[in-house]
């Protein structure tokens, strides 16, 4: 796995509290895959989907950027029905491309998802550490 791609201010903020955190086993995701993952409670719950395409493991505030809502209606629906490289916002429609995050039709267009880093260490996907 790359090593995590450095963050920004607030991002780094919503994952102080949640470095190192284990999220979901890996074997878990399929391929293509996708899961919502909830830390934490109150003011400082987050909510991430974990996602897996061709091999290729990353993870996102489970937010659009367009209205700050989750991505999917029902748990575990996030991928587009005709094309699974597209997670889809079920509020507007909105479709980010699964590996950068980026919206690449809907309302929020040229924004993207925010991502989270992690790391895979002995199988588990966990929240990377130094950030």
């Amino acid at each position: 796995m790359r090593a995590p791609a450095a963050v920004g201010p607030r991002m780094a903020s919503l994952l102080a509290p949640f470095r190192g955190a284990a999220l979901i086993a890996a074997a878990r995701l399929g391929d293509p895959g996708a899961e919502s993952v909830v830390l934490g409670s109150g003011m400082e719950r987050i909510d991430i989907v974990i996602v897996r395409l061709g091999g290729d493991i990353r993870a996102f505030l489970n937010e659009c950027p367009h209205a700050l809502t989750t991505l999917e209606t029902f748990d575990g629906r996030f991928f587009d029905a005709d094309d699974p490289s597209l997670l889809v916002c079920s509020t507007h429609g909105a479709r980010f491309a699964a590996l950068t995050g980026l919206c690449v039709a809907g309302p929020c267009l040229g924004r993207a998802l925010s991502a989270v880093p992690i790391t895979v260490e002995d199988g588990i996907i966990r929240v990377a550490p130094g950030h």
